[in-house]
Parts: C-alpha cells; sequence; structure tokens
C-alpha cells in the first residue's frame, strides 16, 4: 500500500470516527448511523469523490470484520449505497474538456523550454 493510499484511510478513519462519536461501540451501529452519515458528506462533493468515500467506509469496516476485530459484519442500508452509474456518466458529460489544443501545447512547450 501506498503512504498516499495508507494516508487517505487514516484520515477518513478519522472523520468516521469523529462522525460516529468515538466512544461508541462498534455492534449498535446501523443504517440509520450511515444514513446520518451520507448527509454529513460535502454537498459539494462529485458523485466520484462520494463513491470513493463510501467505499473507504465499507473497506474500513470490511477489514475491521475479516481481522476478527468485530464480530458481525456492519449493515449499511440502502441510504448508503454509491451513486449510480447514471448519475456518474452525467456528471462526466457535463465536465468541461480536458484536452488541449495544439496552440496551447506549444505555448506550454515554449514557456518550459529553458532559455
Amino acid at each position: 500500500m501506498s503512504d498516499n493510499t495508507f494516508n487517505q484511510y487514516r484520515e477518513h478513519a478519522v472523520w468516521l470516527k469523529k462522525s460516529l462519536g468515538a466512544a461508541r461501540i462498534i455492534e449498535s451501529i446501523g443504517p440509520n448511523d450511515f444514513t446520518r452519515l451520507r448527509k454529513k458528506f460535502d454537498p459539494a462533493w462529485t458523485a466520484t469523490t462520494v463513491k470513493n468515500r463510501i467505499n473507504l467506509t465499507r473497506c474500513i469496516f470490511r477489514w475491521a470484520y475479516e481481522s476478527d476485530l468485530i464480530d458481525r459484519p456492519i449493515k449499511y442500508g440502502t441510504n448508503f449505497s454509491t451513486p449510480s452509474a447514471t448519475r456518474m456518466r452525467i456528471e462526466r458529460a457535463e465536465r468541461p474538456s480536458k484536452e488541449f489544443t495544439a496552440q496551447e501545447i506549444l505555448a506550454l512547450l515554449d514557456a518550459a523550454s529553458p532559455s
């Protein structure tokens, strides 16, 4: 695992701990908690970011279960599902193009060239 990936997991775990409560008994966490957690997501996040955050959350709890740190898998409920593929496609289509024109590339190369 890369340092960047590890740091993402750690930062998300800290956010989960803060959002769900540090003193919370893990067996008491259920679908209603994940509904509230989903409402705490920043509305400015893209569908891709929401999907990544949900997957990070699920990975953390799956790892805890598979490592025998918790007795049963966590139930997330239907409100903690990832955005649909349709929503992902629509957002992707609405984004501006990231392609550069030939003139823009030449201007970048001229600016980057050593004098």
